[in-house]
């Protein structure tokens, strides 16, 4: 430890050590120190604060030990502690009035009415039993590692007894003078120091393997300084002083790195993941971190010049959400949200999400933790009106969604602008040749699985049943099977040119698929035997399982995808590799469908089969492919097979089935006009 002897009371700290470790206190053991340089050569009690073990199985025996902890410590009595005195007492009251009262307030207190108060206190504290005690005995300076307790920052150990107002008063007193010295000496806007950010950082970053593989997705580096320290600089600069950042793939890389943050001029504190929730469930989870007032939200894998002093403090009620948007990338041929006078009016558009937002912690109010992804809340604010935003017309990069390369470029690339544009546009430019790699490798899959479904006509394939049990499996890890889940299964079955009876079949493996006790392991053992196309055929079906993941994304799916991956013999790398290929052409493609306006006149008579299509489900003609995507799964959702009753007539069961094919033709028929 360096401690400088000109800032820190050394001795002091040396002698408190060796009297609580002489009195058997988990302190650090000092091995050796140069007082004259500020040198300690001391034990390492971990880095693991009582804090971040706040709701984990750990939390119980943690506390109990904190406890025990200070029981102990209360007896500890020795000639190297100093006593508090009456004068000690009444400097540390003077704060409350110098710097809450006179510089924070700006008021004046009636000066022998506080001198009254300070002294009948005073007294007392005189009075009191006393004993010893840590004065900053708290979960930030408590450690916990291995089963047991580390006690640091005891530099100011003395006599104290239990005297609440005392105590209260001094330490207002303390935080208005933090509060006011850090506004002058380093001025922030408007000095709010009690507005807090969230820095979503648990995700495992899988499009970014293998470069994630071992090092979180914060930490890569962008012109030699992690991704995230340039956000929390940013966040510093702009008055925040309290920053929460959610943990879970390597995340104890992460609270290493970073600490408490002092280093960073801010207080950091960290919200546990045990498995990953996404984004709104790690929102959740992390409020009662965040308090009851309003607070900013930042993705972790973006970099940007946004000023966030820009943005709102406080919302209007009818505005919970307040979010930055900034023009779609030359890449990309749609947007997320239309915008008008502070308002998101719509999806689609010219403008997408910055991972930027103002949210205020009532929406979520009372709702339980819970798996689901922010972009839901936002969706159902939009449909409300409730969803304000600002532009931001500068610079802004979404590092987990560049292509590959693009993202190798830019991490590795030197600080210098040129050399970071260079970087950039070679990166868009390998993103292309990936695009041609995909667009090969899927006429390639087709040929493959027509293969698998024109052998299985004769005998039993295992490909064939591994590959509808694992996207049975992959649909319902997140909890329920969508209706895109259905249709691409549909889709593999019509590209396999199954016949009647082998696709009943192959939907009897999809829900087979869904029971996690179904033995899909043993399963894959068949798929792994050397035949002539079993290589071609167990890279189509992981391709498959990829397509269906990227299309309802999900922690869940993707955990799924990497097991299956797996029992099929590819290497984690290899699977996080295919899956960002396959998310990022599909992304690509779906952007290109979400736009309105068919391939005819606006103000010609639409074609009455697509008129008809359009009536069938429940949408205007004018409407965009992405609004009639929602249609297509509200009606699916309300007319499936499965709503029926148990006892439903074969009729009823068929008309059904009848209404999912006629839904489905629909939507295809108005995605060919809409291209």
């Amino acid at each position: 430890m360096l401690s400088p002897p000109a800032l820190e009371n050394n001795d002091q700290f040396l002698r408190l050590a060796t009297v609580f470790g002489n009195h058997h206190l988990p302190v650090p053991q000092v091995f050796s120190t140069n007082l004259t340089s500020g040198f300690f050569l001391m034990q390492d009690l971990g880095s693991q604060h009582l804090q971040e073990l706040y709701g984990t199985a750990t939390e119980t025996p943690a506390l109990t030990a904190a406890i025990e902890t200070l029981v102990q410590l209360s007896t500890v009595d020795d000639p190297a502690i100093p006593p508090y005195t009456a004068e000690r007492l009444t400097t540390e009251l003077g704060l409350f009035d110098e710097w809450f009262v006179q510089k924070f307030l700006q008021q004046q207190l009636d000066e022998a009415t506080f001198r009254s108060i300070c002294s009948q206190l005073v007294d007392s504290a005189e009075q009191q039993p006393k004993s010893c005690v840590h004065r900053d005995y708290h979960c930030r300076n408590l450690l916990y590692q291995n089963g047991r307790l580390g006690i640091v920052d005891f530099q100011v150990k003395q006599w104290f007894d239990y005297m609440a107002i005392q105590r209260q008063l001094k330490a207002i007193g303390i935080f208005a003078r933090l509060l006011t010295r850090s506004c002058f000496e380093n001025p922030r806007p408007e000095c709010n120091a009690r507005m807090k950010a969230m820095i979503l950082a648990a995700g495992k970053g899988t499009r970014l393997a293998p470069l994630t593989d071992t090092t979180p997705k914060p930490l890569l580096e962008l012109a030699g300084k992690p991704l995230i320290v340039w956000q929390i600089e940013a966040l510093a600069a702009a008055g925040v002083q309290q920053v929460v950042i959610n943990l879970h793939h390597l995340g104890q890389q992460i609270s290493n790195t970073l600490g408490d943050g002092s280093g960073y001029g801010v207080d950091i504190c960290y919200s546990q993941e045990p498995e990953l929730l996404e984004t709104g469930g790690g929102i959740i989870n992390a409020l009662p971190l965040l308090g009851d007032e309003p607070f900013w939200l930042l993705n972790g894998d973006i970099w940007t010049d946004f000023d966030f002093s820009q943005l709102p403090q406080n919302l209007p009620e009818n505005r919970p959400v307040h979010i930055v948007l900034t023009d779609k990338p030359a890449n990309r041929t749609s947007g997320d949200f239309t915008y008008q006078d502070g308002q998101v009016t719509g999806r689609g558009g010219e403008y997408v999400y910055c991972g930027i937002a103002v949210i205020n912690p009532q929406l979520f109010k009372g709702q339980a933790t819970r798996h689901f992804s922010f972009r839901d809340t936002l969706f159902a604010l939009i449909r409300s009106g409730k969803l304000g935003a600002q532009i931001h017309a500068g610079r802004w990069h979404d590092i987990g969604t560049l292509a590959v390369g693009a993202t190798c470029a830019v991490i590795w690339a030197p600080a210098d602008p040129l050399w970071l544009s260079v970087a950039i546009i070679c990166g868009i430019g390998l993103g292309h040749l990936y695009d041609h790699w995909a667009h090969l490798h899927h006429d390639d899959d087709q040929a493959t699985l027509s293969r698998i479904g024109q052998r299985h006509q004769t005998h039993r394939s295992p490909h064939l049943e591994y590959l509808f049990a694992g996207l049975g499996r992959i649909a319902k890890a997140a909890g329920q099977v969508q209706p895109e889940h259905i249709a691409y299964t549909e889709k593999v079955m019509t590209q396999m040119g199954l016949t009647v009876p082998v696709r009943q079949q192959a939907k009897a493996w999809f829900r087979d698929g869904k029971n996690s006790n179904f033995p899909i392991q043993a399963l894959s053992r068949e798929c792994l035997q050397p035949t002539e196309q079993g290589s071609a055929s167990r890279q189509s079906m992981l391709r498959c399982f990829c397509t269906l993941v990227a299309i309802e994304p999900s922690d869940a799916a993707l955990s799924q995808l990497k097991l299956l991956g797996g029992y099929l013999g590819f290497a984690p790398n290899r699977v996080a590799r295919e899956y960002g290929d396959i998310a990022s052409r599909y992304q690509r493609q779906t952007s290109k469908q979400d736009k309105p306006s068919a391939k005819t006149d606006q103000n010609a008579a639409p074609d009455p089969a697509l008129k008809a299509a359009y009536a069938l489900l429940q949408v205007d003609t004018k409407a965009t492919f992405d609004r009639v995507k929602h249609a297509y799964r509200q009606q699916v959702s309300r007319s499936h097979p499965d709503k029926l009753a148990a006892n439903a007539t074969p009729a009823d069961k068929q008309a059904a089935q009848d209404k999912m094919v006629a839904l489905r033709n629909a939507l295809e028929l108005i995605k060919a006009h809409s291209i």
